[in-house]
């Protein structure tokens, strides 16, 4: 029995075309997604430094210490600890309280200024305001009291001169007479002769002139 051959005839010296494959495309992709993919730039290689070799400038540099950062600040605490104890020792001399009243010929002077000069050379004097009892409290500069030692006394009791009347008549060629509830020789501290001591404590010193 014969079969039939439904294949096709190849000539001789002929090759069957085989169908072509496709070729790869290099054209630029035209999506923004395919572009991102398609156009990767190449990785930066990484920089790895070695610290026995490379400048000091790219080497890591260790934290502080807790000491060295205390040693940064303890010149400041050093100042303040030096500061506080020199305030306080800067405080003078010891100031004691003076407090009394100044008479003359048994009643009360009722306004001046006393003042306290003391024997020793350079020394700082004491001052006070009489009120109109005739009580003072001395004070030595802007602190109440006076420094310990012997001083020498005077007291000025002048009474404040009344006020010229607002006229046009020519002012007086004679100077006004001072007038004063004490002599003025306790005003001079060569004629005073009066002499005190302040002492530590409370000092209660008056003055009874005649």
């Amino acid at each position: 029995m014969a079969y039939l051959d439904s294949s096709p005839r190849i000539k001789k010296g002929t090759h069957a075309r085989q169908p072509a494959e496709p070729q790869a495309s290099w054209a630029m992709p035209t999506r923004q997604e395919d572009m991102a993919a398609w156009y990767r730039p190449a990785k930066t290689p990484s920089l790895k430094v070695d610290p026995e070799i490379s400048p000091p400038m790219y080497r890591d540099r260790p934290p502080l210490a807790p000491a060295t950062r205390h040693r940064r600040t303890s010149p400041l605490l050093v100042a303040l600890v030096l500061i506080i104890p020199a305030c306080s020792s800067q405080e003078g001399p010891e100031l004691a309280p003076v407090t009394g009243k100044v008479s003359y010929q048994g009643k009360p002077v009722t306004q001046g200024m006393i003042s306290f000069q003391p024997v020793t050379p350079g020394g700082t004097p004491a001052m006070g305001s009489i009120g109109s009892d005739g009580t003072y409290s001395l004070q030595t500069a802007d602190a109440n009291g006076a420094r310990l030692g012997d001083y020498r006394v005077v007291i000025s009791a002048r009474k404040e001169p009344e006020k010229e009347p607002d006229t046009a008549a020519p002012p007086l060629k004679k100077k006004p007479k001072v007038e004063s509830q004490l002599p003025l020789k306790y005003e001079d501290i060569e004629k005073s002769q009066l002499t005190k001591k302040v002492v530590s404590g409370r000092n209660t010193i008056n003055f009874d002139l005649e």
